[in-house]
């Protein structure tokens, strides 16, 4: 059973089994890319995206390309023919940045100044020729020095996961919802995967490691690896919130 849940801020969320309450505490943002003055300005929320470029180089305006679905000759996205970003495939020093003004919470909250508890929604589409590479989806260092936290798998339609733990399957030429809920902790971390509304696999317990590597500071990258393991799409949404 499918309910929708309205939260207070005016996002309608479809939720698989039960509707979950709106955190009034929390901290979402929402980017459509509908703002034609400013593409990566939120939708609502107070969090900031920019280009991740540490050298300068210039590359996000000219690499990354707004329009409807339908410009782009896409599937329609369940919204209908909404604006979406096109990316291209990053280096070590591209990415996204997210400034996601949520509040530091959890088991690394007191201790570390760190998020620990956080949801990331991504409406995302690979074209065919991403398909069966390693597609970074979450980098938690926002250096980009390190290995990204989440990624699509490298096989055709792979899933969705770290560290060998890969589960669900993500098609290429059609839209993928894929939420990531996490709860870092030290030695017992937590996630939970979702695509297109279903659970797709946990990964959690005594020696997870799920630890203070997967919590974020004030900010973190997406579509960022530093590998350059990553594949070039379309995004048609982002959501973020600092609660799990």
């Amino acid at each position: 059973m499918k309910t929708t849940a309205i939260c207070s801020r005016g996002i309608a969320v479809i939720v698989l089994l039960a509707a979950i309450p709106c955190l009034l505490d929390a901290a979402p943002t929402h980017w459509k890319f509908d703002n034609a003055s400013d593409r990566l300005a939120a939708s609502s929320g107070l969090g900031a995206l920019s280009y991740f470029d540490p050298d300068a180089t210039g590359w996000g305006p000219t690499s990354t390309a707004f329009g409807k679905a339908s410009s782009f000759g896409l599937p329609t996205p369940a919204g209908g023919d909404t604006d979406v970003m096109r990316f291209p495939t990053t280096t070590s020093r591209q990415g996204y940045r997210v400034v996601h003004g949520g509040t530091t919470n959890g088991a690394y909250g007191e201790t570390s100044g760190k998020i620990s508890n956080y949801t990331l929604i991504l409406d995302v589409l690979f074209p065919a020729s991403s398909d069966g590479q390693w597609r970074a989806l979450l980098q938690t260092d926002t250096n980009n020095a390190s290995d990204a936290e989440f990624n699509v798998q490298n096989t055709i339609a792979g899933g969705v996961g770290v560290n060998g733990l890969y589960h669900g399957s993500v098609p290429s030429n059609s839209w993928h919802r894929i939420a990531l809920v996490m709860q870092a902790a030290p030695g017992e971390g937590k996630c939970q995967r979702f695509i297109d509304g279903r659970f797709v696999g946990g990964i959690g317990s005594t020696g997870s490691g799920l630890d203070i590597r997967f919590a974020l500071d004030q900010a973190f990258l997406l579509l960022a690896d530093d590998n350059g393991e990553t594949a070039a799409g379309y995004l048609s949404s982002i959501y973020f919130v600092d609660r799990a």
